[in-house]
């Protein structure tokens, strides 16, 4: 997954995945 996608996931308050925390 890609930065960008992460940080779109979390400006709509979606939850994130373990390996997208750890990733950020």
């Amino acid at each position: 997954m890609r930065m960008y996608d992460i940080i779109l996931k979390k400006r709509k308050g979606l939850e994130l995945s373990k390996e997208e925390i750890d990733f950020l």
